[in-house]
């Protein structure tokens, strides 16, 4: 072997050998994560695909699944509302209930996003509120924060009464019907008008059939 290949050789052994703490670290630290992962309730995973091979590119199916897995792995509304998946090698932890949700949301120090989910809205909407994290986050909530108090509401008690009364009127009719009843499109409707209510009359869609007769703009809204 010439001298050439022995120090090829050599520089590459001597790559390994740096690369081998690193890659001890990473398998550890990787460990940790999958034991603290399967702590929680879910699905069997397989290698390299994870849960993925039960899913359903159909929408609909989909979203029944989710709420089978809800229901067999997070003990439904009696549990905490929480179960895991692994998409391929990434772990994603479901939270489908308030009270488990707040203690994340509330908190002021577990503010991160995850590159894995926020990198193509990071090249979309850049460093927003939405997407930014550490110190760009907090000061850009301070400024927000006052905009978007609680008390900013309280104006706009009448339009929330107003619209929930015509909402709880559209339900009455089909509470003695003993049949099942899809509520999302009447919500979308109740929340489209309170939307649009502080704003000009003639723009409000109307969930009581006012200005009903323009479908395409309302299409549009919805």
């Amino acid at each position: 072997m010439g001298l050439l290949a022995l120090t090829a050789l050599s520089i590459a052994i001597s790559y390994l050998l740096a690369w081998i703490p690193s890659l001890i670290q990473w398998l550890l630290a990787r460990k940790r994560l999958i034991q603290a992962i399967d702590r929680l309730p879910g699905p069997k995973a397989l290698p390299l695909v994870g849960c993925a091979y039960q899913f359903s590119f159909d929408s609909y199916k989909f979203t029944y699944l989710m709420e089978d897995l809800f229901e067999r792995y997070s003990d439904g509304l009696r549990g905490n509302g929480m179960f895991r998946l692994w998409i391929g090698p990434f772990p994603v932890v479901c939270i489908c209930r308030a009270d488990s949700a707040k203690v994340i949301l509330e908190s002021s120090v577990e503010t991160s996003k995850p590159k894995e989910g926020y990198g193509r809205l990071q090249e979309w909407l850049g460093t927003s509120i939405l997407t930014s994290n550490g110190e760009r986050w907090r000061s850009k909530r301070k400024m927000l924060t006052p905009a978007f108090h609680f008390s900013i509401l309280n104006d706009f008690m009448t339009i929330f009464n107003k619209e929930a009364t015509i909402l709880l009127d559209q339900f009455s009719q089909f509470a003695d019907s003993r049949q099942s009843v899809d509520v999302f499109p009447l919500i979308k409707l109740c929340a489209l008008d309170i939307i649009c209510g502080p704003g000009p009359s003639d723009v409000v869609v109307g969930e009581d059939g006012v200005n009903s007769g323009q479908p395409a703009f309302q299409q549009s809204l919805l």
